[in-house]
């Protein structure tokens, strides 16, 4: 809401240091995909075709909640890996090379803070959404060009009074694709799994279908560490650019998590 982007939200981030068991510093773990193609076949005998067998789970509380295709897709893919974690004075001189996207990701409610170092240190949990499955944040343009604190006012509305925002930057040269190109190329795997319908089973046809029509899983599965959806926000923040972040070694995320 406009009211809540034009009062403290607006402010200075507040940095607060989370107390880790293991404050380590990971120099490069980018993992690259694994496979790299837009032939959905050789998914057909894959863990995460089998967890397509599995209900979705839309409880919260609920230890299954999630998208846990995705998460067998990161698995397979690498993706699921730890992120590069730097101070903040290191991630001030990170954000100034050329290529690297900072973006900003609000997390909301009591558990904002633990979700946060889940994201940095724990078990790489695979979310939905409007636009895929995978982990959002705002950032700036996918040629590093906008305004980051566009990018960390709207964060801070999704993270709300209580909440808390992490501070992220994706690597240069990461593989990334937009929306208008993924939606073209989930066609194209659609219209080739109609041609194979006939000689699958119809549970099995429906199945592979589900990893085709979640841009999140698809594009995971096709070799993508981020989907670049659009502008976001007020007309004013027009600079801001939706992320959908697949692969979490691709991220460097700063220790010191931001208040609003």
């Amino acid at each position: 809401p406009a009211e809540v982007v034009n009062c403290r939200c607006a402010e200075s981030p507040v940095p607060v240091t989370l107390h880790m068991e293991d404050d380590i510093e990971y120099q490069d773990p980018y993992q690259p995909a694994r496979i790299q193609t837009d032939d959905m076949s050789v998914w057909d005998r894959s863990s995460a075709m089998e967890a397509t067998k599995r209900p979705v789970e839309y409880d919260k509380d609920s230890p299954n909640y999630g998208d846990h295709v995705l998460k067998e897709i990161s698995k397979a893919q690498g993706f699921d890996g730890k992120p590069r974690v730097v101070s903040k004075e290191q991630m001030d001189a990170l954000v100034k090379e050329k290529g690297v996207v900072e973006m900003y990701r609000g997390l909301s409610g009591e558990r904002a803070d633990a979700y946060a170092k889940q994201f940095i240190y724990g078990d790489f949990f695979c979310g939905r959404g409007a636009h895929g499955s995978g982990t959002y944040a705002a950032g700036v343009g996918v040629a590093a060009k906008g305004d980051p604190k566009s990018a960390w006012t709207l964060a801070s509305t999704y993270a709300e009074r209580d909440g808390t925002v992490l501070r992220m930057a994706l690597r240069p040269g990461a593989r990334v694709i937009d929306e208008r190109s993924l939606a073209a190329k989930m066609h194209a795997a659609l219209d080739e799994l109609g041609e194979r319908a006939a000689s699958m089973p119809r549970d099995e046809y429906l199945r592979a279908r589900s990893l085709i029509e979640d841009p999140g899983r698809f594009a995971a599965a096709s070799g993508y560490d981020a989907i670049v959806v659009g502008s976001m926000g007020p007309e004013s923040m027009d600079t801001v650019t939706t992320w959908v972040v697949l692969n979490r070694t691709a991220l460097t995320v700063q220790k010191e998590v931001l208040k609003p």
